[in-house]
């Protein structure tokens, strides 16, 4: 069964270079772009034909950041405080960081979260791309659950907004 392969960026088809090639391996299909500029910036997607169909996957490559993943371990609380950490990507330096959080009022049929709380934490571009930072949540109510979550912003724009940006944050009183 013969099948052909195609990529495109925003529906033009991408053309090999010295820097933009495709590879196949056994059923994967790869597209690598070397030395990535902002004019490689764009959807992509990749077209499989052969006799028994087509089929389409896309993706987006962007300049700006990552979803921030939260990497809190459960031991980082005190009675009133606690400490998040979070991971960004980011091609370029970021410019900015936001931390909101606010405490979520519940019970077993009612939710009611409070206004968000926005920081700025200190933060530096020291590693390329990967951006591991932490900030210390202080005066939480113990025994309450916390949601926060983070944005990042680099000279392509603000990163996704997501679901998986969530995290709560129970502080409760150590005995």
């Amino acid at each position: 069964m013969a099948r052909v392969v195609t990529w495109y960026q925003d529906s033009f088809l991408v053309a090999p270079t010295e820097r933009r090639y495709v590879e196949t391996r056994g059923n994967k299909h790869i597209l690598t772009i070397k030395e990535l500029q902002p004019s490689d910036f764009g959807n992509y997607s990749c077209v499989a034909d052969n006799s028994l169909g087509k089929n389409k996957k896309f993706m987006e490559l962007s300049g700006r950041p990552s979803p921030a993943v939260f990497r809190s371990a459960p031991l980082g609380r005190s009675k009133d405080s606690f400490n998040l950490t979070w991971l960004v990507e980011s091609y370029p330096p970021l410019e900015e960081v936001r931390l909101l959080y606010r405490k979520v009022l519940m019970n077993e049929s009612y939710q009611h979260p409070s206004k968000w709380t926005d920081v700025s934490p200190p933060f530096e571009n020291r590693e390329p791309n990967t951006h591991l930072m932490s900030y210390n949540i202080q005066h939480l109510d113990p025994s309450s659950v916390y949601e926060a979550l983070v944005q990042a912003k680099n000279r392509y724009g603000w990163n996704e907004v997501g679901e998986r940006q969530y995290t709560c944050i129970n502080s409760v009183p150590l005995r």
